[in-house]
């Protein structure tokens, strides 16, 4: 039962959500398509990735969803759940010496 669990909760949550929106299978597939510059890439993920798939609105409001993030007067400002959240991501980043 664990495994399948296990197998269901990568292959319908994990897979789908790192390819969404993982950058680096964007630059990827761009690369994939013919040789590009780097500014030229750079450019089409800005234009394509972030404003014609509008990623930035459904970070916004998947965030707004799960109360990470509230808006009012086009401002938007973190909830308290949100900063533990991130409390807590830093003291993962320390332990595993990421980057922010």
């Amino acid at each position: 039962m664990i495994i399948s669990f296990s197998f269901n909760l990568v292959f319908f949550v994990v897979f789908p959500v790192t390819f969404e929106r993982s950058v680096t299978m964007y630059l990827l597939k761009k690369i994939a398509d013919k040789k590009i510059s780097k500014k030229e890439l750079e450019k089409n993920l800005i234009n394509e990735y972030i404003i014609r798939n509008k990623a930035l609105d459904k970070r916004i409001s998947e965030q707004k969803v799960i109360d990470f993030i509230k808006e009012k007067d086009g401002y938007l400002w973190l909830t308290e759940e949100a900063k533990k959240f991130i409390d807590w991501s830093k003291i993962i980043n320390h332990w595993y010496n990421l980057k922010d």
